[in-house]
């Protein structure tokens, strides 16, 4: 789903970068038209690419080519890519209102995260996972004193007085300019 949703922004992106083509377009000879259709903004702006698409369609099928293709085509290029792109990037984003079908798809996800802890306590619970070297997980002890040398972290207070206490102390305390 976030594909969808970052393609319909790269979409959106291309539909202002259309609308802004098609002002340009409009600055050259026979251009006055308020609205550029899509065909003649592509053919200003890349001629041969039209050109060979149209060749290779054709080729498979000119119905294809003649009455479909080009009524898309008059469309404005920024209304072919806005609208699909504002779909997508509407309905496809991350922080919209779940479905209960998508709620309980959600949940089950969540359900599978925990499972190997909640099976780790459960075998520990039981007796299975007695020895030092299971592999269950271990959360307990992070915010404890380092075992080996049992020395405290010091607290930011501590950290500042020591550093004020080392340049009072300096043999050669540095020169404010």
């Amino acid at each position: 789903m976030r594909t969808l949703f970052y393609f319909g922004w790269v979409l959106l992106i291309g539909a202002f970068v259309a609308a802004a083509a098609e002002q340009v377009v409009r600055l050259y000879p026979g251009g006055s038209a308020m609205i550029t259709p899509a065909y003649d903004l592509w053919y200003t702006i890349w001629p041969g690419g039209l050109t060979v698409a149209q060749i290779k369609v054709e080729r498979v099928s000119g119905f294809l080519w003649d009455p479909l293709i080009t009524t898309i085509l008059a469309f404005p290029a920024w209304f072919l890519l806005g609208l699909p792109g504002m779909l997508l990037a509407w309905f496809c984003r991350p922080s919209r209102v779940l479905s209960e079908r998508e709620r309980e798809d959600h949940r089950k996800y969540v359900e599978t995260l925990f499972l190997y802890d909640e099976l780790a306590k459960e075998a520990k619970a039981e007796g299975h996972a007695t020895g030092p070297d299971d592999m269950s997980p271990d959360h307990d002890g992070h915010d404890t004193l380092d075992e080996a040398d049992r020395t405290p972290i010091p607290t930011d207070e501590e950290i500042i007085e020591a550093v004020i206490a080392a340049r009072t102390n300096a043999s050669d305390p540095p020169k404010l300019d």
